[in-house]
C-alpha cells in the first residue's frame, strides 16, 4: 500500500514538471513554479491540471501519468487557445 501511494505522488510530480516543460515551450515568459500546478482527478479519475497562475493566456493542458513497479512518468501537452 505505502509503495502505490509513494507511487502515485511520484507520477503527479513528474506531471507537474512535464507540465512546466511544455508551458515554457509556447510561453516562454509564463515561468510557473511547482506550487502553480495543480493535478486533479475529474469525476470519472482522470487527471487534469489546474494552473494558479495570473497570466491572461488561455492555455489547454492535457496530461497522461502512468506507473508501474517503481517507475513513474507522466507527459504533457500543452496547447494556446
Amino acid at each position: 500500500r505505502r509503495r502505490t501511494t509513494l507511487l502515485h505522488l511520484a507520477a503527479r510530480f513528474a506531471a507537474k514538471e512535464a507540465v512546466i516543460k511544455a508551458m515554457s515551450q509556447i510561453s516562454p515568459r509564463r515561468l510557473l513554479a511547482m506550487n502553480q500546478v495543480e493535478v486533479r482527478n475529474d469525476r470519472l479519475g482522470r487527471p487534469h491540471i489546474v494552473l494558479h497562475d495570473r497570466s491572461r493566456g488561455r492555455v489547454k493542458v492535457h496530461v497522461s501519468l502512468s506507473h508501474v513497479n517503481s517507475v513513474a512518468v507522466a507527459s504533457a501537452i500543452a496547447i494556446r487557445g
